[in-house]
């Protein structure tokens, strides 16, 4: 009886190896883009006004402040995977750098950076408008 038991068992295992989802990597299942994440640089700028105005209106949004340092984030990023020039690119990433320090250490509020916000959001929309005269976009 246990002979027939062990074999059940053994027999049983390989089949089993074989079910589920199979997987190439561990990084696969943790990699999820949010939904807050910019297509571009002139989403970029959209996202972080929209932001800006929730938390202007409510400035215990943890949600809304959350993202916004996402997107102060990824901005240069962003910007990084188009076809900007160094000299473009620079600002864009010095106010982000400035914008994210601040917002990690929580020494000032949004509300008094709020012009910093929209300068970033006036570089990435200048920027994406002159790709788009160029004909340039994402780089490749």
């Amino acid at each position: 009886m246990q002979r027939l038991a062990l074999g059940f068992t053994l027999g049983f295992l390989p089949a089993m190896a074989g079910c589920g989802p199979s997987q190439e990597s561990l990084h696969e299942l943790d990699h999820v883009t949010p939904a807050h994440w910019p297509v571009d640089m002139a989403d970029a700028a959209s996202k972080i006004q929209e932001r800006l105005a929730i938390v202007r209106s409510d400035p215990s949004n943890e949600i809304a402040s959350e993202e916004m340092r996402d997107l102060v984030d990824w901005v240069p990023e962003i910007a990084a995977d188009t076809n900007l020039s160094e000299e473009q690119w620079i600002p864009i990433q010095a106010l982000s750098e400035t914008l994210g320090r601040h917002l990690m250490s929580k020494d000032i509020k949004m509300s008094d950076v709020e012009d910093d916000f929209l300068r970033l959001s006036e570089l990435l929309v200048a920027a994406n408008s002159q790709l788009a005269s160029e004909g340039l976009g994402k780089s490749d």
